[in-house]
């Protein structure tokens, strides 16, 4: 797996094309898109490449981008959802030894499931203070 650092740079390069105007990714982080992680994890090496789908989430000032990222590092990303800052809730969340999962949900009731690893805590922790914020 390749450094945080270098990771974290490749999710925002991800995220460039679908930028609007004047907008700016604050924080961005890979996610696992799918069920909780321990029902994968319960049929093993199969259960994880079924159920859960590497995504690239970034926050921007004004949404949340979350980009499916191009095969082995080569072709375009892909839009999977872009949901409204300010329209999006996270209705749960649970930190645990080794993930951390963000359910978020938008006034459509649209919900969007997100599976950080420990290395992305901090970022997936961020993701949520600023989504709650005012609220």
């Amino acid at each position: 797996m390749p450094p945080k650092k270098s990771l974290a740079t490749r999710v925002r390069e991800t995220a460039a094309p679908f930028l609007e105007d004047k907008e700016r990714v604050l924080r961005a982080a890979e996610a696992m898109k799918g069920p909780r992680t321990i029902w994968a994890a319960l049929l093993g090496p199969i259960g994880f490449f079924l159920f859960l789908r590497p995504r690239h989430v970034a926050l921007t000032n004004r949404r949340v981008i979350v980009a499916i990222p191009p095969a082995r590092g080569a072709g375009t990303p892909k839009l999977d959802v872009t949901l409204d800052r300010n329209d999006t809730e996270v209705v749960e969340h649970t930190v645990g030894r080794l993930w951390v999962r963000l359910v978020l949900r938008d006034s459509s009731g649209r919900r969007v499931p997100l599976n950080f690893a420990r290395v992305w805590r901090e970022d997936a922790e961020f993701l949520r203070r600023r989504l709650t914020q005012g609220r």
